[in-house]
């Protein structure tokens, strides 16, 4: 609870920070780099304990329902933040100068964006205060008691977990190459979410606001998978059905130039506002 808590806090403070950095230089990229790699670095610490809370606030019997809805409600708010909250913010708040002494601060609508991000992380906090303490508490009959003095001690245990966990996945070659997939999955859901604008501006010759054209069909693919994929695992296999999707992801990647040539030649100079090449890269999306 204390890490869950404190965490959303420092993001929210980290955010918060990017704003300033935004309205003091908003040419200068280090200071956001350097705030993202440290936002990135608290979630490593909230994520595993935000897993590990889940099972002492539902009993044994509920506990594979409440991570089905965790995993949806997470895919259903990652869309809703790409798809919606962007867009509402920016027609929100537009530009605005703020007055404040002698300092003429230019606020744009991104930033408005960070100051709702870093409120939501407030937000997150106090309803997680809002969790009894004893609801997760766990007794450990063998838990160690470590001191500030045995710091050094706690990091050597801690890079010896990762070597050996490490060992541990290359002994093992099925999961050895689950990670892998994970890994490579990971990198193309990353990869579709930075190349979307450049979709929409390059190829489809729509402007970069209009990026919900490709994210809505990957955030309602996202969301219908979380919904039947366990039905589907339950008759496919989970294996096959790996291998599959990767097929499919591989043919999808390939059928995106094949539209736009396609549509280029039926429809000439205006295949890149042809609606073939807009739905069949919506569908392949």
């Amino acid at each position: 609870r204390l890490v869950l808590w404190i965490s959303n806090v420092l993001r929210a403070v980290t955010v918060l920070l990017m704003v300033v950095s935004l309205l003091a230089n908003h040419t200068n990229l280090w200071p956001l780099y350097v705030l993202t790699f440290v936002t990135s670095l608290i979630g490593q610490f909230f994520i595993p304990a935000e897993g590990a809370s889940i099972p002492l606030l539902v009993g044994e019997h509920e506990l594979v329902p409440a991570l089905s809805l965790f995993n949806i409600t997470t895919t259903l708010s990652q869309a809703i933040g790409f798809l919606l909250l962007g867009g509402i913010v920016a027609r929100a708040f537009p530009p605005f100068t703020l007055q404040v002494a002698s300092l003429t601060l230019h606020v744009q609508s991104i930033d408005m964006l960070f100051v709702m991000v870093a409120l939501l992380y407030l937000v997150c906090a106090v309803l997680i205060l809002c969790i009894p303490t004893r609801a997760l508490d766990e007794e450990h009959p063998n838990q160690d008691r470590y001191s500030g003095t045995e710091a050094g001690q706690t990091l050597k245990k801690v890079w010896f977990e990762i070597v050996e966990g490490w060992r541990y996945v290359r002994s093992d070659r099925i999961l050895f190459f689950s990670v892998v997939q994970l890994s490579v999955v990971g990198n193309i859901m990353l990869l579709i979410g930075e190349l979307a604008g450049t979709v929409v501006q390059q190829v489809l010759h729509h402007p970069a606001a209009d990026m919900a054209l490709i994210l809505a069909p990957a955030a309602i693919g996202l969301v219908g998978a979380s919904i039947i994929m366990p039905r589907i695992t339950a008759l496919v296999g989970k294996v096959r059905l790996t291998g599959a999707g990767f097929i499919m992801l591989a043919v999808g990647f390939t059928l995106l130039p094949v539209t736009q040539k396609l549509a280029s030649y039926l429809y000439g100079e205006m295949g890149a506002s042809s609606p073939l090449l807009l739905w069949t890269t919506m569908l392949l999306v």
